[in-house]
């Protein structure tokens, strides 16, 4: 004698709506990227991924594309600044327009006075002090903006979603678990 069962079966969905593998918060919240482009800028070049012929090992090298804007001292202390603005912290701040533009303005002073006072001990060439400034600004604008009216924490929501979904049927087999198989 066959036997109806209803069973309740639980199924959630998890959606990450602009990325497939990893965490849409951690890509979101992770900074290195910044970092690494204007380090690479100050630097003169990039770090490239090659295989070693006959060991086969594949190693990161830096690879020389241009001309250095700082040397090694003036690099750290650049970068080491901006690790206080481009970081998962500030980001998610809460910042009005006018307080936005007011924070931009301010940056844009507070660089200029770190880069000169430092120019000589950092060896950055006078025609290039404006450049880096601007490669810097020209990232930190965009970067920031998420803190206008709260729209970066306001936005987590979006993008990451979790959906449970509660489905009825009938299970002619009584012995399945989950109405999967089984006798």
């Amino acid at each position: 004698m066959e036997e109806n069962q209803n069973q309740d079966t639980s199924q959630q969905v998890y959606t990450n709506r602009y990325y497939n593998s990893a965490s849409a918060l951690q890509i979101r919240l992770d900074t290195n990227p910044i970092t690494e482009k204007i380090e690479n800028f100050l630097r003169g070049g990039s770090y490239v991924i090659v295989e070693d012929e006959k060991t086969k090992k594949i190693t990161t090298k830096f690879v020389v594309q241009g001309v250095e804007k700082a040397n090694k001292e003036g690099v750290q202390g650049i970068i080491a600044y901006l690790t206080s603005i481009f970081n998962p912290q500030v980001v998610q701040g809460n910042f009005d327009e006018e307080r936005y533009e007011q924070y931009i303005s301010e940056l844009n002073i507070t660089l200029a006075q770190f880069i000169v006072t430092n120019s000589t001990r950092w060896a950055i060439d006078d025609e290039d002090i404006e450049y880096i400034i601007n490669f810097i600004m020209a990232l930190s604008i965009p970067f920031l903006s998420r803190l206008i009216d709260n729209k970066e924490r306001d936005s987590y929501g979006d993008t990451i979603q979790t959906q449970e979904r509660t489905i009825l049927g009938n299970n002619k087999n009584s012995n399945s678990f989950l109405g999967f198989g089984g006798n």
